[in-house]
Formats: structure tokens, sequence, C-alpha cells
């Protein structure tokens, strides 16, 4: 392990990871956005303004979530591509290379026997498909950059696997690991377990001090602050609250002990692996769902008590991934817990320590088969632990290839998700949007339908077919869509908005109601505080149908200020377009669905 010219094996060894990444990548490189790729890029109009790097880093609500560091790093890609997906993907892919190459780094300051071994599995492995293909999750690869080099700096600091450095030098590095450490948490908060992570390795080294517990100590405050800021904008801007997430502490232990189980599981036999895993059905009263936590709590017993025998290593290694999922365990509320307790892209850092385990147990096996050298110190013309190790990376590779080919297209995506878990409803409701998209209405409803029949986002979905059936020329049944998904989601004021709309405009006299559509109209508009130009654009249409013109140019100017930078100026004129018809005396016609809808 040198820190001067790199030698031939590192420079064979860096070629071979970037290589080998690279080739098993190739689809991924070439897919489209997907899913929530539009509120982060393709949609995002931060990422797309001239001047939306200040509003990324100060104005709440700007983006998804405050990781502003990984939204600024797409307004620079959007200034130079645009909506070309390309290089997207390709920075992923180079972020996921590199964090590879900083893995075998610090495993080295580890002196971590085969360090090349376990840094190439993680780079190959097919369940960090997920973290390296889908451009949003362009948060996990650049928080593992910042993440794991922060890491090493700190290891330079601490002078682990070193000479001591002189006191300047360790200062430097010292303060390097707390810039880096800042990083990864702009980039996504999970990464708060890294002085936790950096403790237990210590411990490890027998290099605990109070020195050390002194230097990670600003580190905890800092996780702790974007931790606090998470949890909040995952309640008041994400959404996460309701009774999805209505769990008792023994739920939660419930769901966190199943999950260690399945991400191991996933890791040693990475076979179906899917974009949206099955939800869990949770009962405290059934007795062999505590059989998961019972056995990871008796796990870490076992390492604990032998440690003195069979050392810390394993006990450090188990602890380091279990702590590293923490955050995603089911203990605070997230988002994704609506529609499944589990997602590969968790564990992006977190299968750091069993692949790492899983090396060096390897090797140990494979080393007493069959030694170094054979008699008289000659080396052995069949290396079975060469072998292994190049067989397990072309499986992994090829595996990847594999599941890269899923992330080319939303279709694509949707339908092999539905292959491994045919009741996603999420993906039932974003397959009909896809197809809905390409025309194809019929089959875009009956997997609405099926969102419904599952009891999943039943007001989006009804709405979504009510839409679609205006478009096939049945505006009747799309009324009582609407009203059934108003019954679901009283609150929520889209569905309000949409039947406003299509009782105000529709060229059907038979479906247009004035009276009514100002009802549901000014209803959505108190609902949305008058916010919204879609809404305020909607409830000008609907005075002007009821024949109160100058309530609805009134209206409807409010609403084209409100468009402002925010949303498609598109909107903007065809409420414009509309205020000329209302200062004519005549109320607005033809189009079949609401601005925006």
């Amino acid at each position: 392990m040198g820190y001067n010219r790199p030698r031939p094996a590192w420079i064979a060894g860096t070629l071979l990871i970037v290589l080998a990444t690279l080739a098993a990548y190739m689809p991924a490189m070439q897919g489209d956005f997907l899913w929530d790729d539009d509120d982060h890029v393709s949609a995002n109009l931060a990422v797309q303004s001239p001047d939306g790097l200040g509003k990324i880093w100060s104005e709440k609500g700007s983006t998804p979530q405050y990781y502003p560091i990984v939204f600024s790093s797409f307004w620079v890609e959007y200034s130079l591509w645009g909506q070309s997906t390309v290089g997207y993907h390709v920075v992923n892919v180079a972020l996921h290379i590199l964090n590879a190459l900083i893995l075998w780094r610090v495993l080295g300051l580890l002196s971590i026997r085969y360090a090349w071994l376990a840094a190439a599995i993680f780079a190959l492995h097919p369940v960090h498909v997920e973290s390296v293909a889908w451009i949003t999750e362009r948060k996990n690869v650049l928080s593992g950059l910042f993440y794991l080099s922060a890491l090493f700096a700190y290891l330079r600091f601490a002078a682990v696997g070193t000479a001591t450095q002189v006191p300047r030098r360790q200062w430097v590095w010292y303060a390097s690991a707390c810039v880096l450490f800042i990083g990864a948490l702009l980039s996504k908060s999970v990464t708060v377990s890294l002085p936790a992570v950096i403790l237990l390795l210590l411990w490890w080294k027998d290099r605990v001090n109070f020195r050390a517990i002194l230097t990670v100590l600003p580190m905890f405050v800092l996780g702790a602050i974007a931790a606090a800021t998470t949890i909040r904008l995952e309640k008041t801007q994400i959404g996460a609250v309701g009774a999805e997430w209505a769990f008792s502490p023994i739920d939660r232990v419930l769901i966190a002990g199943r999950a260690l189980w399945f991400y191991l599981g996933k890791l040693a036999w990475p076979t179906e692996l899917a974009f949206i895993y099955q939800r869990w059905e949770i009962e405290a009263g059934i007795w062999w769902q505590y059989l998961f936590p019972v056995a990871f709590a008796l796990l870490l017993g076992v390492l604990w008590f032998s440690r003195n025998r069979i050392g810390k290593g394993l006990l450090v290694a188990v602890l380091i991934f279990a702590g590293t999922l923490v955050p995603a365990l089911g203990f605070f509320d997230i988002y994704p817990m609506r529609f499944s307790f589990v997602a590969d892209h968790f564990q992006y850092l977190a299968s750091i320590a069993p692949i790492t385990l899983v090396v060096v147990a390897l090797s140990l096996v494979v080393g007493r088969m069959n030694p170094d050298h054979g008699e008289m110190g000659k080396p052995r013309r069949l290396n079975i632990r060469s072998a292994t190790g190049a067989l397990l990376l072309v499986t992994l590779g090829v595996l990847t290839w594999r599941q890269s080919h899923i992330y080319t297209d939303p279709v694509t995506l949707w339908r092999d998700t539905l292959s491994k878990n045919p009741d996603s409803w999420l993906a039932h409701l974003n397959l009909g949007g896809e197809l809905e998209r390409e025309g194809r209405l019929e089959e875009a409803i009956a997997h609405w339908e099926t969102v419904a029949e599952l009891g999943g986002d039943v007001y989006k979905a009804r709405t979504n077919m009510a839409l679609a059936l205006v478009k096939l020329g049945d505006p009747h049944e799309a009324v009582r869509q609407l009203r059934a998904a108003i019954r679901h989601r009283p609150q929520a004021f889209q569905p309000y908005n949409e039947l406003a709309w299509l009782l105000s405009t529709h060229p059907d006299p038979s479906i247009r109601n004035g009276a009514e559509a100002v009802r549901l109209a000014e209803h959505a508009a108190r609902l949305s505080n008058r916010q919204s130009p879609f809404v305020m654009g909607t409830l000008g249409a609907a005075y002007a149908e009821a024949g109160r013109f100058e309530d609805a140019i009134r209206v409807s100017q409010s609403a084209v200020k409100l468009v402002g930078e925010k949303y498609p100026h598109a909107l903007a004129d065809i409420i414009r377009a509309n205020i000329r018809l209302y200062e004519q005396g005549r109320p607005a016609r033809e189009v079949p669905v609401a601005p925006g809808g």
C-alpha cells in the first residue's frame, strides 16, 4: 500500500475495476428518465433555471429533498446536456467507480486482505444497480464518494495503517474529513453513520481513546442536525404521515429484524432483484415474525461473547452493517415505507461490511484448500483462490449487466417490477401513466383499476382514469370516477379541480354544471390556499360558466401571476387565452382536461 507513484499492480487493478464496471453498466447508460427523475431533473425548474443554483441552496421546496450538493450537480449537468440522459448516467457510473477505488484504499489502510477483490465485488454487485442506473439515486453514489473519502481522510489523521504523521499534517487530514463529511450529509443524510463507523473501526484496532472520541464528537453533532432536518422534511414536505406509517415500537422492531436478514440474503444470493419489493404484513401477534429480530440479536450476542476467542472483526462488520442501515430500517418514517419496507438502494454503503467479511472468509477457506505455494516454495500452476475470485467477479458482472437492462426505460422497469411483485399498486399506477402517454388508454385504465382493487393510491388512480375516459369520449363515467376520488381523499384538491374543470368547460351541455363547478373550484382553492395557478385557472373557468365574467377575469389574472417561474409558461398562455374569452362574455370550451391535468 504505497502512497507514492502507483505501482504496476495498482494500475492494473484500477483498469480492471474501471473497464469491468463500464461494461457491466453499459445498458443502463443508454437508459431514459425513470419514475421520479422528473421531480429531480427533467421537470425540476430549479435545476433547469439559470438562477436556480441559489434556490437549490436557500429556497424550501425547490427540490424534493434538501440535498443541495446533489441538485447542484444536476444543475451543472443540465446546463451541459439538458434532457439527454447519457451524461447523467455516465456521471453516476463514474462516481460508483470512484467509490470502489476509494474503498480499495480504505480497506488497504485497515490491512484487510484482498482489499482489491472486495472493492471489485462492490463495483460489480448487482444489488447496487438501482443506486447507479437510476438517475435520482445520484444522492447515493455522490454521498458515497464524500463518505468514503471522509473515512479515508480520518484514517490518515488517526495514522491507521500508515506511519505516524507530523501534527500539522494530521490536522489537515482531520479538517478534510470533517469537510467531506459535511459534503456527504448535504448529499444524503443516511451518511450520519460515519462517526459511529469510525469509532467501531478504531475499537477493532484498539485505538479508541479520549482524543478519538473528542474528534468524532463534532461529526455526531452535524449528523444529528442533518438527521433531524431530513425527518422533519419527510413528514412536512414529502408526506410521510398517515395510516401507512402508524406502527407501534414492536412493529418497527419486527420490520427492522426482517429487513436486516432480507438485505443479507440479497447480498448472498442476488436474484429476483426488484425495483419495488412486496410490502410485508406486520402482525405483532404472529410468533414467527419475532424470529428475525431475535436471531439477529442472538448473532450479536454470540459475536460479543466470542470476541476474545475469534477476534472483534466479525462483530465490528455486523455492527457496521446494521448501524449503517438504521435510518432505513423502519425506526423513522420515510416515504418509501408506504409501498415497501426495503429497497436495494438502501444498502449501498451498508453492503461494504458484509462484502469485505465474505472476501476475507473465502480467502481463508480457499487458502487452506490451496496454499499460495507448493513444494520447495514454487508457485502452484493452478491457484484456486484466483480462479474463485475471477469466477465470482464474472458472475456478478453478468448479473449486473442483465439487471442494468431493466433500467433502460420506464415501461420495461414497471413490467419487470410487476413480474416479480404483481401486487405492487405503485407499479400498476406508474405503468398506467406510461401507457397513457403512449396513447394506450384502455390498457392504462386496466392498470389503474387494479390499483383501486389493491387499495393503493385510489384517489390518484381514479383521477387518472377520469382523464383517460374523457379522452376516450366517456365524460359521464369520468364524472363518476372523479366523485369516487373525492370520497376517497376529501382533503386533496386535485380531483375537485379536475371535476370542476370538466363541469365548466366540456362541450357537451349535459355534462356542464356551472353552479356545482363553482362550489367545487372554490373548495379546491381553499384546500390549495389559493396558491395553485391550475386551481385558480379552473375557478376562473367555473365563474365564467356560471356567468360571473368579472370574477372569472379577476381570478384568472391572479392565476397568471401565480405561474411565475415555478410552473410551465404554457400554462400562463392557456389562462390568458381564456381571459380573452371572458372579456368577450364567452366561457372556456374545447380543452377536455384541466390545464396541467
